[in-house]
């Protein structure tokens, strides 16, 4: 009696922010050949009977992306890969006072929200120099970058907020 079809199912990335772009391919050892191969997303959105398909998660969760294979034997197995999708982050700053005489002395906070923490700060003064901690006192507009740890890549973009300061 032959073996069951054991599948091995993988995805590439199986991470990132939404929209996510996922190539998945499958191989299988065991079972009588030819086998045939059924994709189902975990998102809801139609199955794939492609080896190895493609497919765009449009929204922020985590998914099980299941690989069934039959063999002709009518024999089957079935492996599944976790794909976890995030939304896009957001900064927010703040700053007091917003106005007066320089040297102005300034208290700044920082915070985000979304996306997949921990995340990295950059304070830019806007004098050419950053900071991952806001600098108590500054001549120009500061800014306030937050990124998404690890890096910086096309799925997971940094996002800037703006405190204007006004001196007199």
């Amino acid at each position: 009696m032959p073996d069951n079809p054991t599948p091995d199912a993988a995805a590439q990335p199986s991470s990132g922010c939404s929209p996510l772009a996922v190539q998945l391919s499958g191989s299988v050892t065991g079972g009588t050949a030819p086998c045939t191969y059924t994709w189902s997303f975990g998102d809801g959105g139609p199955n794939s009977n492609t080896q190895n398909p493609s497919h765009t998660y449009a929204n922020p969760g985590s998914y099980s992306a299941t690989l069934s294979v039959t063999d002709t034997k009518g024999c089957a197995g079935s492996d599944s890969v976790a794909i976890t999708v995030y939304g896009h982050p957001s900064a927010s700053a703040s700053a007091s006072p917003t106005s007066g005489c320089m040297p102005l002395s300034v208290n700044f906070s920082d915070g985000a929200s979304g996306g997949a923490g921990p995340y990295t700060y950059s304070w830019n003064s806007g004098e050419g120099s950053s900071s991952p901690t806001p600098v108590p006192t500054f001549t120009p507009t500061p800014t306030l970058t937050v990124t998404p740890t690890p890096v910086e890549t096309p799925s997971r973009p940094a996002y800037r907020v703006y405190l204007p300061i006004l001196f007199r």
